[in-house]
């Protein structure tokens, strides 16, 4: 897969080229080659001599891009040319499902297209989760809202080292954004390289210079999601389904389990009538909107179940995270992070919020099978400790002033603290600021709606729950 971007020239094309063996000995060399986001045209040759086939598929790359395709493991860009993407075309890659993983109601299977496997030992409701979060078509739509061309970066075959590609580019335009002067020319020639690792849709339009810290934090942050959707990748390849042979097991694990177990946490569904329910849910109705909470599951990431947790800080909230739906599995499985290049209102940490209706506007939900939208948000356990408390934006922060373990951007309404409940989670009591948000006097004059919680260290915080709404 080639691809190049030259923004001065308003190209924004790909090349494809590929040999099919067909049954019966005949090569056909593929090409196609359009705008990116567009079908374009084709082009097949056939031959009978398979290495006549490579011999020309050799040449048309070197016309392409001015490289040897036995040295691409060295390819190196040139002006004018198309640039190689570095893709993962594996075996597992290309069998990945692309459609949301079935939940058999039984072990065995009356057809052929379903392979019997042991029942799943997850509730209904927890399988309908994990087949969520893990759909193709989700993170595609995920991938196609953020203008990424998914017919040239697929599912499946993003790396890890393409995504880290444009990230280095990002940083060169960011560097360049900073400075007094900044170099037009080389702002577009960065933004052309960006656009030539990341294949964008922008239809017929010229691909807009990344030429403000705004836009540049955006394709981080998009870069982020990809990121996110890639790992999940990686959980779906590794959570391949192992044949047992003992007696009492004769088939191999339910997919959903499978896929579960790469979570390395655990998902424990929370009971409708129990108290924790009862509370979580007012807390998303009084500082919420509309959504009604479908489900919630308490969660326990494996990893930090023997980890200190700040036990001689007494200041603890129960605090939102909304998210997209295709970075969920992710998030699940690493916690909240505090990316390299993150950043906000409030710089750069884990951002949290105690009105759900702040953290909503982060949610990118997903679709069911059956046409559902639902949305996917957090609840994190949050060390605050002693709190700097500000009322202006500062992108800049990076962490709370000396003696401070946390900072509040205060907003002009909170919920109301007379009506607070507490939690106990791992034996440490927890606040949860149930209540209907109410105006704040002291922060009347604040550049912020609503408060948001900054964390600037990732083991200040501990995932507590994830909960599902009808959106």
């Amino acid at each position: 897969m080639l691809n190049q971007t030259n923004i001065d020239a308003n190209n924004n094309k790909f090349y494809k080229l590929q040999i099919i063996e067909e049954p019966g000995g005949t090569y056909n060399m593929f090409t196609r080659w359009a705008r990116v986001g567009e079908d374009g045209a084709t082009q097949i040759k056939s031959s009978r001599n398979p290495t006549e086939a490579i011999a020309e598929f050799k040449k048309k790359f070197r016309d392409k891009t001015q490289n040897n395709w036995d040295e691409r493991a060295s390819f190196a860009k040139v002006p004018g040319k198309y640039h190689l993407l570095e893709m993962d075309y594996s075996e597992a890659a290309n069998k990945l499902p692309t459609s949301p993983i079935r939940i058999p109601t039984s072990s065995s299977s009356s057809s052929n297209d379903v392979e019997a496997t042991q029942s799943s030992k997850l509730p209904n409701e927890t399988q309908e989760l994990i087949s969520l979060i893990f759909d193709k078509q989700m993170m595609k739509d995920s991938m196609s809202f953020l203008q990424v061309d998914t017919t040239r970066l697929p599912l499946g075959a993003l790396t890890k080292s393409q995504i880290q590609k444009g990230e280095a580019v990002l940083e060169e335009l960011e560097n360049e954004v900073n400075k007094t002067n900044p170099n037009r020319q080389r702002l577009q020639e960065l933004s052309s390289q960006y656009y030539t690792l990341i294949p964008t849709v922008v239809g017929r339009n010229v691909p807009p210079v990344l030429n403000t810290k705004e836009m540049i934090q955006q394709k981080f942050d998009l870069l982020a999601v990809l990121g996110d959707i890639e790992s999940a990748q990686e959980m779906e390849k590794k959570s391949k389904v192992k044949k047992t042979t003992t007696i009492t097991a004769p088939l191999p694990k339910h997919p959903i389990d499978c896929l579960y177990e790469t979570l390395n946490a655990e998902l424990t569904l929370l009971n409708r009538s129990s108290p924790e329910f009862k509370i979580l849910e007012q807390f998303a109705r009084d500082t919420g909107r509309s959504a009604s909470v479908l489900n919630i599951w308490a969660v326990d990431r494996y990893d930090t179940s023997n980890k200190p947790f700040f036990d001689s800080i007494t200041n603890r909230k129960l605090l939102w995270h909304g998210t997209n739906a295709a970075v969920v599995a992710a998030i699940i499985k690493s916690g909240l992070r505090i990316m390299p290049h993150s950043g906000g209102r409030v710089g750069r940490g884990i951002y949290l919020a105690s009105e759900q209706s702040k953290s909503s506007g982060y949610v990118w939900p997903a679709t069911t099978p059956n046409g559902k939208r639902v949305g996917i948000m957090f609840l994190a356990e949050a060390a605050l400790g002693k709190e700097h408390h500000i009322l202006q934006d500062d992108s800049s922060l990076r962490s709370p002033p000396h003696g401070y373990d946390s900072i509040i951007a205060l907003g002009r309404t909170e919920p109301d603290s007379s009506t607070y409940k507490n939690l106990k989670l791992a034996g440490k009591q927890v606040v949860v600021p149930v209540g209907k948000p109410k105006p704040r006097s002291e922060a009347s004059a604040s550049s912020f709606s609503q408060s948001e919680y900054l964390l600037y260290s990732e083991d200040r915080h501990r995932l507590r729950f994830v909960l599902t709404f009808q959106w």
